[in-house]
């Protein structure tokens, strides 16, 4: 599918919806470099059979602001809580944020923070933030997590 001058990071599920439909292929594995990297792409992909091997983006603003990454938090989904390298715990009010994307579809996404940070001994490593760290997870993190899985086991794809 030629997507013409047309940002195309969000066209991943059209394009793979056309190939399904033009080489009667039902559950095909779906190769994509970065820049197709979205969780509602990824999902969408999921929910039509397809087998996504997306490059994974970096989070630049770990890099930027020389914190801990994100996967230094290890999200705990019983209890839909994160650990942080300092083994505290940051919970979520359980409410759903909105932001819109860059396509202008708005994604849903939790706050995870503890009042641990302030008086963390690491927190320098951790945030520059007054308020401490916070950890957001999108609606889509469980497709992206999934994604990142095979993508990182299958180097050859």
């Amino acid at each position: 599918m030629d997507t013409g001058s047309v940002n195309d990071t969000h066209q991943l599920s059209n394009m793979v919806n056309r190939g399904i439909d033009n080489t009667a292929t039902s559950k095909p594995n779906v190769l994509a470099d970065k820049v197709y990297h979205t969780g509602a792409q990824i999902a969408a992909c999921e929910a039509m059979g397809a087998v996504p091997y997306v490059s994974p983006k970096a989070n630049a603003a770990n890099k930027k602001h020389n914190v801990y990454p994100m996967e230094d938090f290890r999200y705990h989904p019983g209890s839909d809580t994160y650990r942080c390298p300092n083994n505290q715990i940051l919970r979520s009010n359980a409410k759903y944020y909105h932001r819109k994307s860059h396509g202008g579809n708005p994604i849903r996404f939790k706050h995870y923070k503890t009042t641990k940070c302030k008086a963390c001994p690491i927190r320098q490593r951790c945030t520059s933030s007054s308020n401490g760290r916070v950890q957001q997870r999108t609606e889509y993190k469980s497709e992206i997590e999934r994604n990142n899985t095979p993508e990182q086991n299958n180097p050859e794809y």
